[in-house]
Parts: structure tokens; sequence; C-alpha cells
């Protein structure tokens, strides 16, 4: 708004002044203030100027504007256009300039002082005879027009002052819930496996108890059925028959500790299905439009490149929600001469030069093990990521599509 008020402010004083040498001002009056006029016009046109460049203290400098409008106005007589067109960009800078509730309530108060002047008077030592009331309405009405219509312009931009606010906060709020989302899915999953593995741990512990106890006395029993079977073949016999029981159990007892085991046990997410999932799981959480294409890809991977492949993939898409605002994310996989290519590409804002932090420096060092390569940087409309993975002779990878 304060670069609107040069061009405004400029016309205003521009009309103050040709309605000066064109009106109906006295002559002898014409003459007499001649020079008085233009400087009084340009130091109010230089004031107003300089109050587009003050971010403060603008109190003096306005009360001084109001002198030089009522300065010009004065002589004048009853040709109250030149201080009207004066008095509309007072009004506005008043009504824009000020805190409120001071920048609505001076812009009528600054109009006061001009038409108390209005009257009969002398200037020049010569009568100098007051407005009609038709002119009084039009010094009346176009500066509290101007006033008005600047308080509604400055109540807008303060209503959308607020509302961008109120957005950023918003935004923030929930860029800080989606990564508390991730997050919480992220420890999850760790608080699973970590779970699991507690569990295997403490079944495996319970099986080589059980399975050692039980292993031990058998073979206690039949040493000692070995040594009586020519002597005493009746209780050597009663021995291999309680090995036999003892064998039972413990078998009965290994079994109940595998299928425990084994409902236990995680999923086998690996490969494309993991990635897959992943895409699910980044979805869900944050509203972000995922397309994947396999292409010649295989299924599985080999365990080391798994890992490689799926990190990569959740960097780069954790990259384009946190860093890049985007709203949509490509993940394209292909196969050629041996290298499984993954490129990773989505449509926010990009950024015309990159600065390696953690995430992208670990992505390419865990790519760089397999002898493979990373290249990133702004793509069309957005950023993008491309691994560039070798992968073993065919006869020595699982199984797949490809």
């Amino acid at each position: 708004m304060k670069r609107a008020l040069v061009p405004l402010t400029v016309t205003l004083h521009t009309l103050a002044l040709i309605q000066f040498h064109t009106g109906r001002v006295p002559p002898i009056i014409y003459e007499g203030f001649l020079w008085q006029f233009h400087l009084l016009l340009a130091l109010s046109l230089a004031s107003s100027l300089l109050l587009t460049t003050l971010s403060r203290n603008r109190l003096p400098l306005l009360l001084f504007r109001l002198l030089t409008v009522l300065l010009i106005a004065y002589p004048t007589g009853h040709y109250v256009w030149i201080g009207a067109f004066l008095m509309m960009g007072l009004t506005a800078e008043t009504a824009l300039y000020l805190p409120l509730p001071w920048g609505r309530i001076l812009p009528v108060l600054t109009v006061l002082p001009l038409l108390l002047f209005q009257g009969d008077r002398s200037a020049f030592h010569l009568p100098v005879a007051g407005a009609p009331f038709p002119d009084l309405l039009i010094l009346l009405f176009l500066p509290l027009l101007s006033g008005l219509t600047a308080c509604y312009i400055r109540a807008q931009q303060e209503k959308q002052r607020e509302l961008r606010d109120l957005n950023r906060r918003l935004d923030l709020a929930a860029a800080r819930l989606i990564e508390a989302n991730l997050g919480y899915q992220n420890y999850a999953e760790q608080l699973e496996a970590r779970t699991l593995d507690g569990e295997r741990r403490r079944i495996s512990r319970e099986i080589h108890d059980s399975v050692g106890y039980a292993l031990t006395n058998v073979r206690v029993m039949l040493e000692a059925g070995a040594i009586q079977i020519d002597r005493r073949p009746a209780e050597a016999k009663e021995l291999i028959l309680r090995a036999m029981e003892e064998t039972r159990l413990c078998l009965e007892e290994t079994r109940l500790s595998m299928r425990e085991l084994r409902g236990r046990e995680q999923p086998d997410y690996r490969g494309l299905t993991a990635i897959s999932r992943l895409v699910k799981a980044f979805e869900s959480s944050t509203g972000i439009g995922v397309t994947l294409e396999y292409g010649e890809a295989p299924s599985q991977f080999p365990p080391e490149i798994d890992k490689i492949v799926y990190r990569t993939i959740q960097e780069a898409m954790t990259n384009s929600f946190r860093h890049g605002m985007a709203t949509r994310v490509d993940i394209m996989f292909w196969l050629e001469d041996g290298i499984l290519q993954v490129l990773i590409r989505d449509n926010g804002k990009g950024a015309p030069s990159v600065k390696e932090g953690l995430g992208l420096t670990g992505m390419r060092e865990r790519v760089e093990s397999t002898g493979g390569s990373v290249e990133y940087g702004g793509g069309p409309g957005g950023f993008q990521v491309r691994a560039f993975i070798p992968l073993p002779p065919r006869g020595e990878r699982t199984n797949g599509i490809g």
C-alpha cells in the first residue's frame, strides 16, 4: 500500500497546483501568495513522500503535513478544491500509518480544522469570503471518503495478515504432526522388531534349556543301559524306554516352542513388497501421492542391496516432504546391463544448489559401498534422486519378476 500512496499523493498535489493556477483565487491573493504556495506545496509533497520511507514515529510528520495544508487552504479563500485535494491525501495517510484505533479516528479530526477556516476572514490584509454551503459539503465529503476508504483497505490488510499468520502456524503444526507421525511409525517398527527379537531370544533360551536338559538325561540313561544290557537286560530295557519317553516329551516341548516362535514371526517384507509397504505408510502419514513403476526390477534383492534400496527411497521421500513441500512423488525402477536404476522424483520447490546433509551423505555412502553411484539435484518441476546399484549375476540373484 505504501507504493500505491506515492502516485496518489503526487497526483493530488499536481491537481492542487493546477487548481491554484486555473482557479478562482482572487488575483491579488494569487500574486501575493504565489511563491509561498509553491514552497508550502513542495514541503507538503516532500513530507508525504518521506512518510512512505518511515516505519515508526510518523505522527510529527503528519502534524507538519496538516499545518502545511492549513497554511495553503487559509488564503485561497472559498475555492475549496485545493484544500480538498491536499486533505484527501492527508486523511488516507493518517488512516494507513497511525496505529489503531487512532488510524480510524484522526482522519475525521483532521478535517475539522480546515472547516473552521471557511468563514469570512482576512488574508494579506484583504477580506476573503467564506465558502458556500455546497462547497463545504465537498470539502467534508472528499477527505472523509478518502479516509474511510483507506481505513477499509487497512482493515482488509490486517485480516489478510492474520490469515497468513494463521495459515503459516497451521502449516507448521501440520508439518510437525506429520513428522511426529512418521517418527512414531519408525519407533513402532523398531519397538516391534526389538520385541520380536526379545521373544526369539527368550524362546531360544527355553528351547536350549529344555532340550539340553532332556538330551543330557537321555544320554545318561542310554549310557547306563549300554553298560547293563548284557548283565541286567530288564533294567537296560527300562532305561531305554525311559529315554524314549524323555525324547518324546522333549520333542513335544520343542514343537510347542517352534509353533509359538512362528506365530510371533514378523512377515517377510523384503524387496518390492517392503517398498510397497513403505510407500503406503508414507502416503497415509503425509497425504502425498506416490506412483510406483517397477519396470524390470526383481521382486527381491540380495540382503545387502535390499536394505540400501529401502533406505534410499525412504530418505528421498522424507526429503520431498520435509524440504521440497511436494504433493506428488514418482518412483521408477528399471534394469539395464546388470545395473538397477532407482529414480525418485517429486514436484516440490526443488533446489538450485544442494548441500549434502547427513541424509544425502548416508544415502551416497550406502550406494557407493556396492560399487554404485547417486545423482541428485533439481529435476523437471521439482527435485530428483537417481541411484545406480550393480546387481549380482542372475544366477546368484533371488528369483523375481525380472
